[in-house]
């Protein structure tokens, strides 16, 4: 009875223990994206001049940046450039998954296209400047774009755009807040003939829900054709495929009817809330097999 009763022992505490460690590394998994405190994220500069023809010239200059959480006021954690993100109702950690190691991360300047409007939340001036951090998931399980808004000090001369751009040196933190997130948990497709994928769109923004003009196209060929269309400001909806109930939550996802050859292209969800405009590229593919039936069936016609 004292063998049976050991071995009984032994396996409870390493099946407990072994129980206990996946619960700690799924734990720890999902908390360290949520509670990380900065990211390597370079900062793709640009220089923009007319040239002699009248033309605009774009020069894109890759600098070293970092990604950093805080409050206010925080200090820099590293000697370089430093987009201090600040607490706001959109916090772009809640949808990463994955590892800080799995991410390729890219801040990027943002033009409004010369809209220039306030926006609705405390603390936001007319004079504001955007950026854009876009977090790529490197096994592709994810993109995420965040939309982050700037307070200058000082009012810059004249309208700020790609044409006259603040300047940001070398060690310059500048403080900012996210203000609208655009997400896709598809970044890519691939599929087989006759299913009904799910073309996964999300966005989120920090204030109730605005007005917001949803669009779904896909583009073939170099040609778009516009698959679905909503405004909430006019109630306005065109085409399907998306739940219009849903996009008051923030959920823009697109259900494509049965696919066939033509199917094959890039779905493109844009979100447009004024003076922002995000969009998602989601090439979708059928699978080999399918290329190689609908092939075989093109050469049989061939020759009947």
């Amino acid at each position: 009875m004292i063998v049976p009763r050991t071995r009984l022992y032994i396996m409870f505490w390493t099946f407990g223990g072994l129980i206990l460690a996946l619960l700690c590394l799924g734990v720890s998994g999902s908390q360290s994206l949520y509670d990380v405190q900065w990211l390597p994220c370079p900062f793709v500069d640009e220089k923009v001049h007319v040239n002699e023809e009248g033309h605009t010239e774009t020069k894109y200059i890759n600098r070293e940046a970092v990604l950093q959480f805080g409050n206010v006021g925080d200090k820099p954690l590293h000697p370089t450039i430093t987009f201090l993100v600040t607490a706001s109702k959109v916090d772009m950690r809640r949808y990463l998954e994955g590892s800080e190691d799995t991410l390729h991360c890219e801040i990027r300047r943002y033009s409004t296209g010369g809209i220039v409007m306030r926006w609705p939340t405390a603390g936001a001036q007319d004079h504001d400047v955007w950026f854009t951090c876009t977090i790529r998931h490197t096994q592709g399980l994810f993109v995420i774009t965040t939309f982050l808004r700037h307070t200058t000090a000082t009012p810059a001369q004249g309208q700020v755009d790609f044409l006259q751009w603040i300047i940001v040196n070398d060690r310059d933190l500048l403080s900012t807040s996210a203000a609208m997130v655009v997400l896709t948990r598809t970044p890519s497709v691939e599929v087989g003939f006759l299913k009904e994928p799910n073309l996964h769109c999300q966005f989120a923004v920090d204030h109730k829900l605005p007005n917001a003009t949803v669009e779904w196209r896909l583009q073939r060929h170099g040609e778009r054709s516009k698959l679905f269309s909503y405004s909430s400001r006019t109630g306005k909806i065109e085409g399907s495929g998306v739940a219009v109930k849903a996009i008051a939550a923030g959920n823009a996802s697109f259900k494509l009817p049965p696919t066939r050859k033509h199917s094959e292209g890039t779905y493109i969800c844009s979100v447009m809330v004024p003076p922002l405009y995000g969009s998602l590229d989601i090439p979708l593919t059928l699978s080999g097999e399918m290329i190689h039936f609908f092939n075989s069936i093109q050469f049989m016609f061939i020759f009947v």
